[in-house]
């Protein structure tokens, strides 16, 4: 089974949380979530939510700000927030297997292994590495909000093309 670890977990969570706390339609855009409010709505102890905020505002996922008026926000508009770059802020680089990390600067794996010089499926570990790294690239904050409460938060857009009734009757159909 491949599986996130659980703080990666609890990051992507806590994350969603504070999105959805910057998204409400009540939030005032001045003020900041605080850890104490991520770990009641997300209902994970105080200590691992503050643990996991350390490491985000590290990773550059949100910013903190400190003082009575302190607490946390996110670096970026949900929208521009990728899992990936959470799983890095709380995990560091992530890879499948040691030998299938991405490479470094001079194109070698920082991690090899006694099997390297005669693995023969290395390339293809490598191979599926790039296709998960690029998918939870491409998946955002904002997509990981569950749908209910994103069309709370934006409304479907408005039809563009009404068909007023008494045009249905002026088209023709029996009466």
């Amino acid at each position: 089974m491949i599986a996130l670890s659980k703080m990666a977990d609890h990051g992507v969570t806590v994350a969603v949380a504070l999105a959805q706390a910057e998204l409400a339609p009540n939030h005032n855009v001045k003020t900041n979530v605080t850890a104490a409010d991520l770990a009641l709505v997300t209902a994970l102890p105080l200590p691992t939510v503050a643990k996991i905020l350390k490491q985000l505002s590290h990773g550059g996922v949100v910013t903190s700000l400190r003082g009575v008026k302190g607490g946390y926000r996110l670096a970026e508009p949900p929208q521009q927030i990728t899992v990936w770059q959470i799983m890095v802020a709380i995990d560091g680089d992530f890879s499948l297997t040691e030998c299938s990390s991405h490479p470094n600067s001079a194109g070698q794996s920082p991690h090899e292994c006694s099997r390297s010089p005669i693995c023969q499926i290395r390339p293809q570990w490598q191979k599926i590495d790039e296709v998960i790294t690029a998918a939870l690239k491409k998946i955002s904050l904002y997509e990981m909000i569950p749908l209910p409460q994103r069309l709370m938060i934006e409304p479907l857009p408005a039809l563009h093309h009404r068909v007023a009734p008494h045009n249905i009757i002026q088209s023709g159909l029996p009466s």
